[in-house]
């Protein structure tokens, strides 16, 4: 029996970004200037440094403060990324005609989100 190989998380990552670039989440529109692609592939490789105990990643970076905003940069994409899969799960949830009656399972701010991506899924 043939195994296929392990999946590759940073290539997952980077095209959960891309599909977010491609469908912009109204409740982070002003948060993501310029999109998330390249910030997620980026945090990817400096997070899996960081959490496997690296040395290279802290040479890299410089000073603390800078890697202090690097990783709440990486903090808030992490958080975006949650959202959007939240708002998505939820926008695939419903139909149209139990949207209503739907006990909403996610935070105020997500509702614009799950209001945009619905009507792709119904």
């Amino acid at each position: 029996m043939r195994e296929k190989p392990p999946l590759k998380f940073e290539r997952v990552v980077e095209r959960a970004a891309e599909w977010i670039d491609a469908n912009p989440p109204p409740h982070a529109a002003s948060e993501l200037p310029s999109g998330m692609t390249l910030g997620a592939k980026h945090f990817y490789a400096f997070g899996s440094s960081f959490v496997h105990g690296y040395k290279w990643m802290n040479d890299y970076v410089g000073t603390d403060e800078d890697l202090l905003k690097m990783i709440a940069d990486g903090f808030a994409a992490a958080v975006i990324m949650t959202e959007c899969a939240v708002a998505l799960f939820e926008a695939q949830a419903g139909t149209a005609d139990t949207a209503v009656r739907r006990r909403k399972n996610y935070p105020p701010w997500l509702v614009q989100t799950v209001e945009a991506w619905s009507p792709r899924y119904r």
